[in-house]
This record gives C-alpha cells, sequence and structure tokens, in this order.
C-alpha cells in the first residue's frame, strides 16, 4: 500500500481540485475532502453543466467561507448549520416515506471522530492497553486535568467532545487548536482526530497513543440515539429551482455513488486496507430520516442547556 496523504489530501476518483470558474457569478458548492463524503461526489463533473462552480475545504473552513458569503452550498458540520440557519437550509427530498434529508450520520460507532490519549511512563501507563470504544472508569481518570489538543479542521465534534467529557463524565479538560502535525508535542495529555486521519490512526495509531473513545459510540450509549455530523445545506436566498435542481443532482449521484462503493474502497488510497474502507463507508447513513433528526434535535437542547455555543471558534 502507498504511503498514506496528510489530512485534506486524501487522493483518490471523486477528488477534484477547484473548477476553473470558481469565481463566475454562478452559485458556488464547497466539497470536503474526507472519504465519508465520496459518495455524494460519483458525478461531481456534472454541476458544471447545471451552472455550478466547486471548491474544496475542510469542514471548520467550508463554514467560514459560507458566513463570509463565498459559498452558496456544501455539506455544513451540524454547528454550523445550527449558527448560519438564518442564511442556509437543509436540503430536502420529499419521497414514499415523507420528508428526509442528505447528510452524515451514524447509527453506533464511526471509527473517523477518535480521542486518543497518550502513555505515559508513570503508574498509570496505557502500556498493553487495548483501544476503546467507550470511555471506561481507568481511561476517565486520564482524562482528569488533561490538555486536549483539537484539530482545527473540527466544528461539530468539538462540541460533541464537549458534551461527552463535560456534562456526561463530569471532565473538564484544557482544549487546545492544534495543527496535527504537532500532535506528539510533550505538553498534549490526549488529541481529537477526525477524517481520514482518525480512520488511519484507527488502523495504525502513532507509537505512544491509545484510543479511548469512538464519539458516536459513546453518544449512542448516552442518548440511545444515533448521531448526525454533517447535513447538505443551501443559501436561502437562492432560487427555489436552483435549490430544487441541487436537490435533485445531489440525490441522483448519492444514488449512483452508494452503487459504487466498493469501487470507492478498491480505487481509494488513504493508507487504510480496501476492506475497512468498504465497511467504514457501508456503516455510514446518508440519508437521514425521523430518527436522524431528532438526535439532532437532542444534540441542539444539549448545547443549549450547558451552554456549549456553535462559534466559528
Amino acid at each position: 500500500m502507498k504511503s498514506s496523504p496528510g489530512p485534506g489530501d486524501t487522493p483518490g476518483p471523486w477528488t477534484q481540485p477547484e473548477t476553473a470558474d470558481s469565481h463566475s457569478r454562478g452559485p458556488k458548492v464547497a466539497r470536503i475532502p474526507y472519504l465519508n463524503a465520496y459518495p455524494f461526489y460519483v458525478r461531481w463533473d456534472e454541476l458544471t453543466e447545471r451552472g455550478w462552480s466547486s471548491i474544496t475545504m475542510p469542514p471548520r473552513q467550508l463554514g467560514v467561507s459560507m458566513e463570509r458569503g463565498d459559498v452558496d452550498a456544501g455539506l455544513m458540520a451540524v454547528c454550523d448549520l445550527i449558527r448560519l440557519e438564518a442564511e442556509f437550509e437543509p436540503v430536502l427530498l420529499t419521497g414514499p416515506s415523507g420528508i428526509s434529508s442528505l447528510g452524515i450520520a451514524n447509527q453506533d460507532r464511526v471509527d473517523s471522530v477518535l480521542l486518543f490519549v497518550r502513555a505515559d511512563d508513570s503508574d498509570r501507563t496505557l502500556g498493553g492497553r487495548r483501544p476503546s470504544l467507550s470511555l471506561s472508569p481507568e481511561n476517565k481518570d486520564l482524562l482528569e486535568n488533561a490538555i486536549i489538543g483539537v484539530t482545527g479542521e473540527s466544528s461539530t465534534s468539538f462540541r460533541l467532545l464537549r458534551l461527552l467529557l463535560e456534562v456526561r463524565h463530569k471532565i473538564k479538560p484544557t482544549y487546545r487548536r492544534k495543527d496535527l502535525s504537532h500532535v506528539l508535542e510533550p505538553d498534549l495529555s490526549a488529541v481529537l482526530v477526525i477524517g481520514d486521519l482518525a480512520l488511519r490512526w484507527r488502523y495504525n495509531p502513532p507509537a505512544g497513543w491509545v484510543q479511548v473513545m469512538d464519539l458516536a459510540r459513546e453518544w449512542r450509549e448516552w442518548t440511545g440515539r444515533p448521531f448526525v455530523f454533517a447535513r447538505w445545506a443551501v443559501r436561502r436566498a437562492l432560487p427555489e429551482r436552483v435549490k430544487l435542481d441541487f436537490a435533485r443532482f445531489l440525490e441522483g449521484s448519492l444514488a449512483e455513488g452508494i452503487g459504487e462503493i466498493a469501487r470507492i474502497a478498491r480505487e481509494t488510497d488513504i493508507g487504510v486496507e480496501s476492506d475497512h474502507v468498504r465497511s467504514y463507508l457501508e456503516n455510514l447513513t446518508y440519508r437521514l430520516g425521523p430518527d436522524e433528526l431528532e438526535a439532532e434535535s437532542r444534540f441542539r437542547e444539549l448545547l443549549s442547556d450547558h451552554g456549549i455555543v456553535c462559534s466559528a471558534e
């Protein structure tokens, strides 16, 4: 297997650079460069025929760009949609089973939003400890007074981590936004890793680091609900015909993409075996129904109840 790329540089047949007409007057859509979104991108080149231009950026930057007015549609992190919902609305579809939305959710473990703890030389060493999907009492002790590095690409995942640690487990660590290339800095006790890098760490973590939580599994054990990480959204001010056409395009591209998951897994190199990639993609939920939307509402309620704000920071 080839060497794995850095965050945001994942190669694959559905990874494209900014289109040549990306600064035209037509609407612009942003795409996130994570594997979990690839099934939406199978027919991406058709967007130019529909008058759209495209740009690629990580979730947190996508939210900032949409707020500035640079982008009109994208797979928005739920926290960004919450804070910008006066200007953006979810892409909605009407079918035989009612109204649904498009996005990314998990029913249980996700494998790409993970908390890792550094092993140390004290009597609390993690040497020989197996990766955990949910926070055990012994791992909870390791996070008391911890300094947790948080990737700058994260928006929703950071707020979810705060709920799980501060509200569920009554832990109040210190958080620091960090470039993931610096996670080995000695002052960090733990690190929140997301996206393709987290998936690589899941199967091949750096020496001295152990997974102690899969945030989607922890959320499921706490609330009994799935977790919605992102939803496709469009600028409210766009003409209705443009929004409807974009929704139909996404649904068609996703329908084709789900049928292409085996090929996506074979042809995408992120430093993870193709069988793991396929399993990962097949465990995601892309069409969001009542259960997922109720879960998102619960997430919103908990954020509000505990004063955790979805800001651009």
